[in-house]
């Protein structure tokens, strides 16, 4: 585990004062994954509303069809599938495993480590694993969003292998979601 990034220093009361905890490399990676798909959050919605908004300004007369606004939603929720639910998921791993690790470290009162910092880091991996479980619900959301938007744009046909590839991504995202949880639930009851 690494130093306080500032000491701490004892007040006139002899309590310890908190000082802020340096972010570990494991703390960053999530951050940086959960900002990674926040962007591509943001990315499908702002595709999703342009393909309405560019499909809408060019018919005559103003309007959209079923078929234009399943596009757009399928447009704007191409990213939420198994590949981005995986690493969220890898990511509330990673939380996990600093909580565990930091919790250790508190458990054995280790004269190099501070108990001050151990709590930081376990309260900070909590909370990115709240935002990291946030993503995964997000993420299924999103890869519903896709499926029923296949199967609106395939509507009165018969069963295409597109929708079945999207309903397989689905029901993959889902149990990845569900394995999400579990660790989520884990994450609370520790300690």
């Amino acid at each position: 585990m690494t130093e306080p990034s500032v000491p701490n220093a004892l007040l006139d009361n002899d309590e310890q004062s908190l000082s802020p905890v340096a972010w570990e490399v494991p703390e960053t990676i999530v951050a940086a994954v959960l900002a990674t798909v926040t962007v591509l959050v943001v990315g499908g919605l702002a595709t999703g509303i342009a393909r309405v908004a560019s499909v809408s300004a060019s018919s005559f007369p103003p309007g959209l069809n079923s078929q234009e606004i399943w596009n757009a939603i399928q447009f704007g929720s191409l990213w939420a599938g198994p590949v981005v639910t995986v690493i969220a998921l890898g990511a509330l791993g990673l939380c996990w495993w600093q909580t565990q690790a930091w919790a250790e470290a508190a458990e054995a009162r280790d004269p190099v480590g501070d108990v001050s910092e151990a709590e930081g880091h376990i309260l900070r991996a909590r909370l990115l694993a709240r935002w990291a479980i946030v993503t995964l619900v997000v993420t299924a959301a999103g890869s519903v969003a896709y499926f029923v938007a296949e199967v609106g744009l395939n509507s009165g046909g018969q069963v295409w292998p597109l929708d079945i590839n999207a309903g397989a991504s689905l029901l993959a995202v889902l149990v990845l979601l569900g394995g999400g949880v579990l660790v989520g639930r884990q994450l609370r009851t520790d300690r």
